[in-house]
Order: structure tokens, then C-alpha cells, then sequence
């Protein structure tokens, strides 16, 4: 079969989808992946995967009608082009606007991945009228692109009842599948000596604010006189977001000491894989976040919140802590445990790999996703 897979970033092709494109193209199916950002590294990584990298227009955030109504034409030509027989689009948009066009190309199997509601449907007293109009324009958009779709797939028990409303129970079910899978190969689980001499706490993600950094460097500010040796590192670049959080405001944290801020890092394994616990004080829609599923794949214990997606790989007492969103003086006394019971984190970590290998497989998420696209 002719298959495209369509996402907003070329590198989350090769991080994210790799196992996947590999599988399919040693079953032998002819594997396009769109992306709109591809450099020559990415080319030849994509190549390297047996699949043949297409260059597609798309933003990865904003509302552009003109702009969008461009990807959408553009990925229906490509489509058509290139003779599709099934579609796999994730990320948002890739979602919203493939749908519709591997729809109206004839693609007989559409599949939807949606890896999380996002900042669009995190709901908060204080929002602005442009978010909550935004939300309006996608929850209609979602409506139509996932009536075209003959699958769709999200990550966790909350985005299943809100995209199951949106789609129309008549429409077919929305199934959920047990995070994108993590490689339990690559994010092997570590051996004692590969902890930090010191107490180490890491925070991967995107630097915005709806990520919880703000509530982590305050839990850090908390906790440094008393655990001086502690280490805080954030691990991310500069995002171009409403809610980013600034490069000065980053590295005037770093100056004073409170964490340590690498930048993006190429191998989060470096970082992660040593430290005590991962912490993610998210308060944004997630779908089952990679961060979680690494941390855990590799034995290390992990603080998060209660946000859609976190419980649902996090089981509170058993392979991490769960605490209240927002909560800084939660967050803190989560990090304490750890620092004045480091065996605490080590068996948390121990049952977070043994979870990560029952559920959380990449060899069997890929094998559901795979039937999915070829199925006749």
C-alpha cells in the first residue's frame, strides 16, 4: 500500500513515528511522511527509515483561513498525486485539515491520531475572548475532519469524551490507545550506578507557562536552602507562543541559581536518565505525555499532576507522586519525599519500567495503528 503519514514537525516524524515508518516499510508498503520544516539532516534520517520525505505547507499554530485553506489544497494535490491508498494524520492540524483532504482525494482509510486536546480546550476563569473563540472554531473544524476519518485515536479517558462528542457517537467510536509507545530498547532501564551524585529533579518540556515551569522553579525556590546540594534542570528551547515563557526570564532563573537550564538537549537520556524523579506540573491538555513514558521506560520515578493524560500512566504512591495542578507547595513537598527518602524514588522508578513494559510497548501500539491503515 501507498501510505502518508502527516505531522507539523519533521524531527517528531523521526522521534515519535521512527519504529512505525520502519515497520511498515519492511512490510513492505511505500511510506510518505509530510512535514513542513524538513532540513537535510531530517531528509536523510526519513530516508534512512526506507520512506520518502514530501515537503507540505503547514503552520503549527494560528488560525490563518487563507493560510490554512493553502495546506488544505496542498495536501489533497499531494495526496491525489501520489496515488494514497491510507492516511495517518497526528498533531492538530495535520489532523483537521488531512482528514478532510485524504476525504475528498478518495483515500479509502483515514486514521486520526490526536495526542492531546492542547492549549485550545484548557479551560481556566481567567481566559481571554479570542481563546474561548478559538476553541469554538476548533471544536467545529474537529467536527468536520473527524466525520471524514474511518479511525480515531486519542490517549487518554477525558480526550476520548470530549473528541466522542465532538464526532458524534453515530460517527463510530473514538478509541484510545495506550500512549504513542515508547522504543524499550532505546530508553533502557538504567542500573544504579546511573543516578546523579546528587539529587537530581528534570523538567522536560515545552517552555510554556501551561507546562508548569513557573511552578517549578518556585517548589525549586522552596526547597534549595534546605536541600543545597539539589539540583532543578529544565530542559527546552524558546518556543513562539502566546504563553512562552521569555529567553530573559529563563536565564535570569539559571543566573540566580534556582535551576539549571541546558537549552533543548538532542538525547533527553542524558539528563533524564540520571535524575531522581521527572517533574512535569502541567496544567495543559495532555494526551499521555512522551516525557512521562521515557522517564518511566528508563526506571525513574515521576511528580506530575493531576491533568488529563498524567494519571493515566502515573499511579500515585506506586511508580510516582500526583499532585494538584498549580500548587507549588505540593509540588515542593512531592520533590522533599524524594530528597529525604531517596529508596522511595528508586522503587517508584523500578515500578514505572515494569509498568511502561505491560502497557506501554511501542511494538504493540504500532502493531494496532498498523492494522488500522491496512486493513481492506
Amino acid at each position: 500500500m501507498r501510505i502518508a503519514i502527516i505531522g507539523n514537525q519533521a524531527r517528531s516524524a523521526i522521534n515519535f513515528r521512527g519504529p512505525l515508518i520502519s515497520e511498515l516499510t519492511r512490510a513492505g508498503h511505500v511510506v510518505f511522511v509530510y512535514a513542513p520544516d524538513y532540513d537535510p539532516n531530517t531528509r536523510e534520517a526519513i530516508r534512512g527509515l526506507g520512506a520518502t520525505p514530501v515537503d507540505a505547507s503547514m503552520s503549527r499554530t494560528g488560525l490563518n483561513p487563507l493560510s490554512d485553506l493553502r495546506t488544505f489544497i496542498s495536501l489533497m494535490r499531494l495526496i491525489r498525486g501520489q496515488k494514497i491508498d491510507s492516511v495517518l494524520a497526528y498533531f492538530a492540524k495535520p489532523v483537521i485539515y488531512g482528514m478532510l483532504a485524504a476525504r475528498l482525494a478518495g483515500v479509502p482509510r483515514r486514521v486520526g491520531l490526536i495526542e492531546g486536546a492542547g492549549m485550545v480546550f484548557t479551560a481556566n476563569a481567567s481566559e481571554s475572548l479570542k481563546r474561548r473563540t478559538v476553541r469554538v472554531v476548533m471544536t467545529c473544524l474537529y467536527a468536520v475532519s473527524l466525520r471524514c476519518a474511518t479511525e480515531v485515536f486519542v490517549l487518554n479517558t477525558q480526550d476520548q469524551d470530549l473528541f466522542t462528542s465532538i464526532r458524534g457517537v453515530r460517527r463510530g467510536p473514538v478509541s484510545k490507545l495506550p500512549g504513542i509507545g515508547i522504543d524499550l530498547s532505546h530508553y533502557a532501564k538504567r542500573e544504579e550506578g546511573d543516578i546523579a551524585d546528587v539529587p537530581t529533579f528534570c523538567l522536560p518540556a515545552r517552555l510554556i507557562e501551561e507546562k508548569g515551569i513557573k511552578y517549578f522553579v518556585s517548589a525549586a525556590r522552596q526547597l534549595v536552602d534546605e536541600f543545597p546540594d539539589a539540583r532543578f534542570v529544565v530542559l527546552g528551547g524558546i518556543e513562539d507562543s502566546p504563553s512562552a515563557i521569555s529567553k530573559s526570564q529563563m536565564s535570569e532563573w539559571a543566573r540566580e541559581g534556582v535551576i539549571v537550564w541546558p537549552g533543548a538537549v538532542q538525547d533527553v537520556r542524558e539528563y533524564v536518565g540520571v535524575a531522581t524523579a521527572l517533574v512535569l506540573p502541567t496544567y495543559y491538555r495532555e494526551g499521555l505525555p512522551r516525557s512521562i513514558l521515557e522517564a518511566m521506560a528508563m526506571g525513574v520515578a515521576v511528580i506530575t499532576t493531576d491533568a488529563p493524560g498524567c494519571s493515566d500512566a502515573v499511579i500515585h504512591e506506586e511508580n510516582g507522586l500526583i499532585v494538584q495542578q498549580r500548587d507549588a507547595r505540593q509540588l515542593a513537598a512531592a520533590m522533599r519525599r524524594y530528597l529525604s527518602n531517596p529508596d522511595l524514588a528508586r522503587r517508584h522508578g523500578e515500578a514505572g519500567r515494569q509498568r511502561a513494559e505491560s502497557f506501554y510497548d511501542v511494538r504493540d501500539v504500532n502493531a494496532t495503528l498498523i492494522t488500522s491503515l491496512v486493513r481492506s
